[in-house]
């Protein structure tokens, strides 16, 4: 089952980016159960709630807390997974759609 971490489990590995999801600050506080953690790195300051999926990989939902570049959240990976097996995974754990994702490939025309 998947659970939230504490940010602090993070710290030292290098997280993916894999794709945007469209979810409002309600859902993530639900998915949290709670606020989400206040990270700050050279960018400012991130709302940021990771959980660990039930194969043990660890999946994070960000925004830039002021300046958020795009809507909902994005979804990074500490994972040896590619970003389409992370994003099924989280997708089957969480009970989202995948009308909620938006792939890298997605922002370009083709």
């Amino acid at each position: 089952m998947m659970r939230r971490i504490d940010d602090a489990e993070l710290r030292g590995k290098r997280q993916e980016y894999v794709a945007q999801i469209l979810v409002s600050d309600e859902y993530v506080q639900r998915l949290g159960e709670g606020a989400p953690d206040r990270v700050t790195d050279g960018l400012g300051v991130w709302l940021s709630t990771s959980v660990r999926l039930e194969t043990g990989d660890i999946a994070v939902l960000a925004r830039h807390e002021e300046h958020p570049p795009a809507p909902g959240y994005i979804l990074t990976a500490v994972s040896d997974l590619s970003g389409e097996e992370v994003i099924e995974r989280f997708l089957r754990e969480t009970g989202l759609s995948e009308s909620v994702v938006v792939r890298p490939q997605d922002d370009y025309p083709s």
